[in-house]
Order: structure tokens, then C-alpha cells, then sequence
């Protein structure tokens, strides 16, 4: 796997810097996937692996954990019966793509054997999840 990933990073490091830039990760996600990710989800999947200075750009770690990122989000989001949207919509009960407060605290009841969860603890999910 370590060289399959290397091969694609550097096929999309055209410049030769140890870094992709946002566009080149944007055409290795369309190569990977057959489909252009939109400007939400390439910000998704940029937030989620740049996580080294400095931003804006990944290495080839970080550009590994964007693949994963970006697997997972194509296999359980972007079918109507995959098993992330049919949580999803579960929840989203106004239909708005979005989870609020009370959405959201509702998911994670039922997630931790509908024990209630503190607001600490719903606080601390929004500060970490909410990156859009």
C-alpha cells in the first residue's frame, strides 16, 4: 500500500515539492473516484489531512490520510443506501443536510446506549466536527 501511495503522490506532485496543492489533490480525488469532488468536499477532505505546517498543501503522510479520508466518504456517504446516509438521514429529520444541536444530541443518545450526553461532551463533538 506504502508504494501504491507513493506512485500516486508523486504522479500528482508535478512541481516536484514533497507537497500537493489543493488542485492536486483535487485531481487525484477525481482520478480516484471518477467523480470531481465538490468545492465542500475537497475542503472537507483538505481540513480533515492537513494537519502539518505548513497548511494548505499535504505531504505524503497527510496525503495518505486524505485517500482514507476521501475512501471512506465516497463508500458510506455518497449512495442514498449507504449505511453513513441512512444514519445521517435519520437524524436530519428538517432534511437540511445538516445536523443541529438537538439533531446532533440525539445521534449521539442513541450512539452511547441512549444515555443521555452532557452538553460538555455535545460541546466538545460541535468544536471538533463543525470544520465547514
Amino acid at each position: 500500500r506504502r508504494a501504491r501511495v507513493a506512485a500516486l503522490f508523486k504522479k500528482y506532485d508535478k512541481d516536484e515539492t514533497g507537497k500537493l496543492t489543493r488542485d492536486e489533490v483535487k485531481a487525484m480525488l477525481h482520478e480516484a473516484s471518477g467523480a470531481s469532488p465538490t468545492e465542500e468536499e475537497l475542503t472537507f477532505v483538505m481540513k480533515m489531512s492537513d494537519t502539518k505546517n505548513p497548511r494548505g498543501s499535504l505531504g505524503m503522510e497527510e496525503f495518505s490520510d486524505a485517500i482514507n479520508c476521501w475512501n471512506c466518504y465516497v463508500h458510506e456517504f455518497t449512495s442514498a443506501d449507504s449505511f453513513g446516509n441512512v444514519i445521517f438521514q435519520k437524524y436530519d429529520t428538517d432534511g437540511t443536510g445538516k445536523l443541529d444541536r438537538s439533531q446532533l444530541r440525539n445521534f449521539l443518545t442513541e450512539m452511547n446506549d441512549d444515555k443521555q450526553v452532557s452538553d460538555i461532551d455535545l460541546d466538545w463533538v460541535i468544536s471538533q466536527a463543525d470544520i465547514l
